[in-house]
């Protein structure tokens, strides 16, 4: 953490930072705007990509805080995190989709910035590639999200986290950038059977009742929700009993 102290719950994207690695001090100056992969060469591209366009932008946009009322920033960024490629984004006067923003504008930028500082051509069309790629066909959020969504359909929701973990590591590890990966299948199993835990199959949507509770209360809630046992808890919250569809039935027959 910078200066060794909790800094926040939001840290700076640009900070001056303070550490101690085999007992000898030393400052650093961390950079976090570059995007997260999901793979190597992904995470390589969004920084090619960055630094291209900081290179490469028209001398009008050196000062693009003139240029631009921070509300519309605010609003480009909200809209962003909530549709993304499909956001709209104001951008210099006018609306544009993310997609003709960053293969019209922004990419063109980029291939002039990295060009003109002598980045060798074939890396240039190599990671750029990457990010129009990604634009036209899939990036990581969509591809979490679709997987995530199709898994739910035949599995339980402690499995499919664990089916789309499993395959992000197994899909990271290959290095095929994310635009190349196939959405999982619903039908996708897990990957190691001997990983299955009680949590994986357990309910967690359970109704309790109190030892005060009465039994026709329960018995209309067996019956609502199709279950055979119910857990009774104290006011404190602590399992004291467990009451069965049976034991009510023993009862009223008395």
């Amino acid at each position: 953490m910078a200066l060794q102290l909790h800094n926040g719950t939001v840290y700076p994207w640009n900070r001056v930072c303070y550490g101690v690695g085999n007992n000898k001090p030393h400052l650093r100056i961390e950079n976090r705007y570059i995007p997260s992969g999901p793979t190597t060469v992904d995470e390589i591209a969004n920084m090619v990509f960055w630094v291209g366009v900081m290179m490469g932008k028209p001398k009008k946009y050196d000062n693009l805080h003139k240029r631009w009322d921070f509300k519309d920033v605010k609003t480009n960024f909200f809209n962003a995190a909530r549709y993304g490629m499909a956001a709209q984004m104001y951008w210099d006067g006018s609306y544009k989709s993310c997609l003709d923003l960053i293969l019209n504008e922004l990419l063109p930028m980029a291939y002039k910035g990295l060009y003109k500082f002598g980045v060798a051509p074939k890396d240039v069309e190599y990671y750029l590639a990457i990010i129009k790629n990604r634009v036209k066909a899939l990036n990581g959020s969509e591809w979490t999200v679709r997987s995530y969504r199709h898994l739910l359909k035949s599995h339980k929701r402690f499995e499919a986290m664990q089916i789309l973990t499993s395959k992000l590591y197994e899909k990271q590890e290959q290095g095929h950038p994310v635009a190349t990966w196939r959405i999982l299948e619903e039908t996708t199993e897990l990957p190691d059977a001997d990983s299955r835990v009680v949590k994986h199959i357990m309910s967690t949507d359970i109704f309790s009742v109190y030892k005060t509770d009465s039994i026709e209360l329960v018995l209309n809630i067996m019956e609502w929700k199709n279950i055979h046992h119910m857990p009774v808890i104290s006011h404190d919250k602590e399992l004291i009993g467990v009451l069965s569809w049976k034991d009510i039935k023993d009862f009223k027959d008395e």
